[in-house]
């Protein structure tokens, strides 16, 4: 049973609609991040093996990206050093 209110603003006069048990006074939040927060009610141990590996990812990325900053400039060195007849 939803109970309906219609209040009349003092000021503007507009009428306003109130529905019994909704939130008054705070933002609405997209339906999208209800959803989200929802499922991390729902399901917090899939919530945290997904962030868990989103965050084994990105230090993956990172790590291949400091070894090859690392090992590039010695690599070249190495190459240079490299007799002509034995480069590939």
């Amino acid at each position: 049973m939803v109970v309906v209110t219609h209040e009349r603003d003092a000021v503007s006069g507009a009428t306003r609609t109130r529905h019994a048990g909704r939130r008054t006074g705070g933002g609405v939040i997209a339906p999208r991040w209800r959803k989200v927060l929802r499922d991390l009610e729902a399901r917090p141990g899939r919530s945290l093996l997904a962030a868990l590996a989103m965050a084994a990812g990105v230090f993956e990325i990172g790590t291949l990206l400091v070894a090859y900053a690392v090992l590039d400039p010695v690599l070249r060195t190495m190459y240079d050093k490299t007799p002509p007849g034995r480069r590939r």
